[in-house]
């Protein structure tokens, strides 16, 4: 049997890594449901909390770019896992909405930030210079699998356990798991990456210069994949923040909510394949126009629920989990098209700071309008809005520019 490549023993680590990560975080809408009923607050306040971990990890983004390009992905994402694991063993002592902010919002926020997709498809994206797109695709497939694996698991956990066990049985999940699988992790050596490591497909390789921080900054295309992450992060988590308490609260029960969040990744893990080959055959602008459309069809058959009934979840599972990923994908391969070199790792780390911004905001603005109005109508308006913002601003990041001249000294 076939020895598999170093590229490809990457690839599924960073893989597993996401699925991990991923299935831990998105385990917030069930926990969010249990707090609502323990705690009495207001969906803001709750939702709040994962606002604070998402702004968390969006900022924590040019450091964590700092570490990877300085210190290799081992130390980046061991310590990744041991600081998230804290954060989630400590919420389980929490009794205030101060602490949850500050043992969930602020220390597993810090600690997701070296886990997420943003540290790992930068690595997928040295390993495979050629079909980039199809290679960080198989890679994020891993996102959707832990939500269909951990989410689900994580409710039978707090229906039997409680939440405070459940939390505390997912931090050492996670610990056990992430720690000895990232230990193999790192970056290609010079030429390494070059041949039959590639999955395949036309060299799409950098734009012929060795970009730097500094230089990055300065394009308008930067500023584009930044608006973009922007716009994704605020519509997606938006939805998956609220989607088990919408659903709850349209009457059907919390197992068949969860389920659904657990349809919608398990659709997902197709959907970001297909995303990832759209993106390296049809090109980037064009398939995230497909997936936006595709999200855009779910969240109104979503928002028909009461009239539609089990209908619209089949249906919202399905459009939806056809997209949902997709804005990581195609952003990344594209900021990889433009910007890779020495420094891409931070280049992507600081594009990614607005991706947590909007998750924060998407997650926040869901509950209040929420506490305002009674209803998530107008919240799930504005996530359609965000996307078709966000779609015209990856197409813009082909349009000529002028060149700009700055330092090569970042």
């Amino acid at each position: 049997m076939p020895r598999l490549s170093a590229a490809w023993r990457s690839l599924l680590i960073a893989g597993l890594t996401m699925t991990v990560q991923n299935g831990a975080l998105l385990t917030f809408p069930v926990v969010y449901v249990a707090l609502l009923e323990e705690f009495r607050w207001g969906r803001g306040e709750a939702a709040g909390i994962y606002s604070v971990a998402t702004l968390m990890i969006g900022l924590g983004g040019p450091l964590t770019g700092f570490l990877l390009d300085r210190f290799g992905p081992r130390r980046l994402f061991v310590g990744g896992a041991l600081v998230t694991a804290g954060g989630m063993a400590a919420t389980t002592m929490a009794r205030s909405l101060s602490h949850f902010y500050l043992t969930y919002g602020i220390l597993t926020g810090i600690g997701n930030s070296a886990l997420t997709s943003t540290p790992n498809m930068v690595v997928v994206s040295k390993w495979f210079p050629r079909g980039t797109g199809r290679a960080i695709a198989i890679a994020d497939i891993g996102t959707g699998l832990g939500v269909i694996l951990i989410v689900p698991a994580a409710q039978w956990l707090i229906l039997r356990l409680g939440w405070r066990m459940a939390l505390f049985t997912l931090a050492a999940f996670l610990l056990l798991v992430l720690v000895p699988a990232n230990w193999e992790q790192r970056l290609p050596e010079v030429g390494e990456a070059d041949g039959p490591n590639s999955v395949g497909g036309p060299p799409l390789g950098p734009t012929g210069r060795d970009w730097t921080l500094r230089s990055a900054v300065a394009s308008p295309r930067f500023w584009w994949l930044v608006l973009a992450r922007f716009c994704s992060g605020l519509a997606f988590q938006m939805m998956n923040v609220h989607l088990v308490a919408y659903v709850v609260g349209a009457g059907y029960g919390k197992m068949t909510a969860a389920s659904t969040m657990g349809a919608v990744s398990m659709v997902s893990m197709l959907g970001r394949y297909l995303v990832g080959l759209a993106s390296d055959r049809l090109g980037r602008a064009m398939a995230l126009t497909l997936a936006y459309t595709s999200t855009t069809l779910g969240i109104l058959a979503l928002m028909s629920l009461a009239t539609l009934g089990p209908v619209a979840l089949f249906a919202f599972a399905l459009c939806y989990g056809l997209s949902q990923g997709s804005s990581g994908i195609v952003v990344a391969a594209r900021a990889a098209d433009l910007f890779q070199g020495g420094s891409f790792g931070r280049i992507y780390g600081w594009m990614s700071v607005t991706n947590g911004i909007g998750e924060g905001l998407g997650a926040w603005l869901g509950g209040a309008v929420y506490d305002r109005t009674g209803s998530y109508q107008a919240a799930f308006g504005s996530a359609i809005l965000a996307l078709a913002i966000g779609a015209a601003s990856i197409w813009l990041t082909y349009a000529k520019a002028a060149p700009v001249e700055v330092s090569r000294r970042a």
